[in-house]
């Protein structure tokens, strides 16, 4: 899959890529998990763990200096 595919998908993925590409700014992982919640309502114990490991997992997000994230080109 690429990444107009994982955007146009309702997933955990998609609705990050989706957020940060509209945002044209780095998020932090709070604001992230928050977004998330509020858009897929993210049943877990633990959200932000489950968040994190898709952004680490990620070909299309890069964590860079300031411990935010933002989108590769």
């Amino acid at each position: 899959m690429n990444r107009d595919d994982v955007e146009q998908s309702n997933s955990i993925h998609g609705i990050i890529i989706k957020f940060l590409k509209a945002k044209k700014e780095p998020a932090s992982m709070k604001e992230i998990v928050n977004h998330i919640i509020e858009q897929h309502g993210l049943d877990s114990k633990t959200p932000g763990n489950t968040v994190r490991s898709i952004l680490q997992r990620s070909k299309y997000i890069k964590k860079n200096i300031y411990a935010q994230f933002e989108l590769l080109d």
